[in-house]
């Protein structure tokens, strides 16, 4: 098996560069699913999510003064002291062990508007186990794979017969013969046997005899003999052997 070539086969490679740049994608949006997961307290003013292998806790409100200090408690932590950005969202990561689900979680600061602002919401369970569905991502990214090396060193001969591009057998281009005629006729310039490699010494491509009984212009080629013809007398003769037209 050989690999594809670009210039020959540019719509081949260019399916087997998509499946791959599919499969990739879909591994990457796997890991980077499994990499964070929100609570059911997300798209509301304070999210919960947990990051990185799931021992960090990631939080997240909106809606206080923008460069203010606001303060964040974890459960019976102290405080923390997180100031605002300039949209008025508290960021914030601690680390929280993945078995204090259920902990409660408070953000108090002050509102755009200048009063107080609180926000509760509790920690979220640790994402369970990797079950049978997570591996679903994987078989399809395994089959994009092997259908674009497939593609990639599959070898098809021409259809139809065709010859392959480039030179034949004899070193000439396919559709001429080993006398640099078109495939089709001999030596002789007669009608052959196209598709068959030139017998040694026969000077013909096709049948062994071209119409032997045809007299044609030409010339012979050195060592042609002499033969009587219809069993007359030496004399009698015409000369046989190879000919090629001139």
């Amino acid at each position: 098996m050989a690999l594809i070539s670009v210039r020959r086969h540019p719509a081949r490679v260019a399916v087997v560069l998509a499946l791959l740049a599919l499969a990739v994608g879909v591994l990457f949006l796997t890991a980077r699913g499994a990499s964070s997961q929100p609570s059911a307290a997300a798209g509301s003013a304070l999210s919960l999510r947990w990051t990185g292998q799931q021992d960090d806790l990631e939080i997240v409100a909106v809606g206080y003064r923008k460069r203010e200090i606001a303060q964040v408690r974890v459960g019976s932590a102290a405080w923390r002291d997180v100031r605002a950005d300039d949209n008025g969202t508290v960021r914030l990561t601690v680390p929280v062990d993945g078995a204090a689900a259920g902990t409660t979680v408070v953000v108090d600061g002050r509102a755009v508007a200048g009063g107080s602002r609180s926000l509760v919401s509790g920690v979220p369970p640790v994402v369970a186990a990797r079950g049978p569905a997570d591996l679903v991502p994987w078989l399809v990214a395994g089959v994009l794979v092997l259908i674009a090396a497939a593609a990639a060193f599959s070898h098809r001969r021409p259809a139809g017969g065709a010859q392959p591009d480039g030179p034949n057998h004899a070193g000439l281009p396919y559709g001429l013969n080993h006398a640099g005629l078109p495939d089709g006729l001999n030596h002789g310039g007669l009608p052959g046997e196209p598709g068959r490699a030139c017998r040694a010494g026969s000077g013909t491509r096709g049948p062994r005899h071209a119409a032997p009984a045809l007299e044609l212009p030409g010339r012979w080629h050195p060592g042609a003999h002499r033969r009587p013809v219809g069993g007359g007398s030496p004399a009698d003769t015409r000369p046989t052997g190879v000919m090629t037209t001139l």
